[in-house]
C-alpha cells in the first residue's frame, strides 16, 4: 500500500491532499491527525491545517496488515517586505512628486498620513500639490504580518523670479551713431542679449552699441532658479530733412529789406502747431533736420535785426523714415 501528500509542508491555515492505495486489503483504516473507515484506495482534503501532522493508514486482508504514514509540515507564512520612495526628496512649495512602492508576500496595502485609500500590492502614484514638509506611509499585509514604510518630502520656497532692467542713454541718435546701455539683474545666474545686439552678458554692465543707421531694438533676457526675465529697449534713428530757399528781397509792405537778422524754422506733427523750432542764420539757404521718424509740417519765418519776426510761409508735409 501506499500514502502520499500532496505537500510535504504548508503554510497555517492551508490544507493538503492525501492520496493512497492498497493491494490484497479489504477496508483501510485512518488514525493519527485523521481518523475513521476508509476504501482501499481514494483521496481526500485534510482541511486547513494549524500545526505539524502525521497521517496514519492501516489496510487489512486476509494476508494481514499493512500500514503507511506521512507527515506534512506547518510552517510559519513569510512575512511581508515593502519598499517605497519619492522621485524627490524635495520640491518647491506647490509643487507634485511620484511615489513608487513594491512588496512581497503581501495581498493589500493602505496608504495613509500624506494621501490615503487602498493601493495596489506594487504601483506608483503622483502626490500633491505639496505645500509643507509631508510624510507619506503605506502599510502591506499578507498571511505571514503587515509591514510600513514611510517618505518624507520636504517643501522648500519657490526660488525667487529673475528681474531685469535694462537702460538707453540716448533713446534717440543720429544715423550713424551709438549710444550706450545699461542693465542689472537680480536672481539670475547670466544673461543673453538679441536682436540688435548677441551673446552671453554678465548679470550687470554697460556697453556701447552702434553705429545705428535705423531703429533698432535690444533685448536682455536673464535666467535664474526661478525663471528667465526680459527686458526690450529701442533706440530710433534720426532721418534728415534738408529745406532750401530763397532769401526775401522786400517786406510786405513793398520796401526793400535791409536788416535781415536770422531765419527760423518750425516743424512738428500738426498744422499750425508746430511745437519746435530752430533758428538759422541770415546768410543761410538751406538747413538739415535730423529728426526721428514720423510725418513732418514745416513752415518759416523771417526776422529782422530788432526781433520783429515775419507770418508763417507756406506749409509743406515731409516725412522721415
Amino acid at each position: 500500500m501506499s500514502l502520499t501528500s500532496s505537500s510535504a509542508s504548508v503554510t497555517s491555515g492551508s490544507a493538503v491532499t492525501l492520496s493512497w492505495s492498497a493491494t490484497d486489503a479489504d477496508a483501510c483504516s485512518a488514525s493519527g491527525a485523521w481518523s475513521g473507515s476508509r476504501g482501499t484506495a481514494g483521496s481526500t482534503s485534510t482541511g486547513p491545517l494549524q500545526a505539524t501532522a502525521t497521517f496514519t493508514l492501516s489496510c487489512s486482508g486476509a494476508g494481514g496488515t499493512a500500514q503507511d504514514t506521512v507527515t506534512v509540515e506547518v510552517v510559519a507564512p513569510t512575512a511581508p517586505t515593502l519598499s517605497l520612495q519619492a522621485a524627490d526628496a524635495a520640491v518647491e512649495a506647490g509643487q507634485s512628486t511620484r511615489l513608487t512602492w513594491n512588496s512581497s508576500n503581501a495581498t493589500s496595502c493602505s496608504a495613509s498620513g500624506g494621501w490615503s485609500g487602498a493601493r495596489a500590492v506594487d504601483g506608483s502614484a503622483t502626490v500633491g500639490p505639496i505645500d509643507a514638509d509631508t510624510t507619506f506611509a503605506l502599510t502591506c499585509s499578507g498571511a505571514g504580518g503587515s509591514v510600513s514604510r514611510s517618505v518624507t518630502v520636504v517643501a522648500t520656497e519657490p526660488a525667487p523670479q529673475p528681474t531685469v532692467s535694462l537702460s538707453v542713454q540716448d533713446p534717440v541718435v543720429d544715423s550713424g551713431t551709438g549710444t550706450r546701455l545699461t542693465w542689472s539683474a537680480t536672481d539670475a545666474d547670466g544673461c543673453t542679449a538679441s536682436g540688435g545686439w548677441s551673446g552671453s552678458r554678465a548679470t550687470s554692465g554697460s556697453e556701447t552699441v552702434g553705429p545705428l543707421t535705423a531703429q533698432t531694438s535690444f533685448t536682455l533676457t536673464c535666467s535664474g532658479a526661478g525663471g528667465n526675465a526680459m527686458s526690450i529697449v529701442a533706440v530710433a534713428v534720426n532721418g534728415t530733412i534738408t529745406l532750401n530757399w530763397q532769401a526775401p528781397t522786400e517786406n510786405t509792405d513793398g520796401t526793400p529789406i535791409t536788416d535781415l537778422g536770422s531765419y527760423r524754422i518750425y516743424y512738428g506733427d500738426s498744422s499750425r502747431d508746430y511745437g519746435q523750432s530752430v533758428t538759422v542764420a541770415a546768410a543761410a539757404n538751406s538747413h538739415t533736420l535730423e529728426l526721428p521718424s514720423g510725418d513732418y509740417y514745416l513752415a518759416m519765418t523771417a526776422i529782422d535785426a530788432q526781433g520783429n519776426e515775419s507770418a508763417y510761409s507756406n506749409e509743406i508735409v515731409r516725412t522721415v523714415d
